[in-house]
C-alpha cells in the first residue's frame, strides 16, 4: 500500500512539473526542481542515517543542503574571469550581463 501511495505523489509532482514546463513557467519549474531534488536528497539521507549508513548520509545531506540553499551540486563559476567577450574591427571589450 505505502508504495501505490509514493507512486501516486511521484505522478502528481511529475505532472505539476509538466504543466509548468507547457505553460512556459521556466522560473517556477526550476525553483520546484530545485525543491524537489534537494528535498529528495536530504530525505535520502535521513533514512540512509536511520539504517547507519553515515558516510553516505553525509554526502547526501551536504548534496542535498548545497542544492537547497544555492540552487546547484557543484561550485559556481562567475566573476570577472567568466565575462563574455566579443570582437570588433576596432577593439575587445567585454559585454556587459
Amino acid at each position: 500500500m505505502i508504495w501505490l501511495l509514493l507512486v501516486g505523489a511521484v505522478a502528481l509532482i511529475a505532472l505539476y512539473l509538466y504543466s509548468l514546463f507547457v505553460q512556459g513557467e521556466i522560473r517556477q519549474l526550476v525553483r520546484t526542481l530545485r525543491w524537489v531534488v534537494g528535498g529528495g536528497l536530504v530525505a535520502g539521507a535521513a533514512l540512509l542515517g536511520l539504517r547507519g549508513q553515515m558516510l553516505l548520509a553525509s554526502f547526501m545531506a551536504a548534496g542535498g543542503l548545497g542544492v537547497l540553499m544555492r540552487g546547484r551540486l557543484g561550485r559556481s563559476i562567475s566573476g570577472p574571469a567568466c565575462r563574455a567577450r566579443t570582437m570588433s574591427r576596432a577593439f575587445l571589450r567585454p559585454i556587459s550581463t
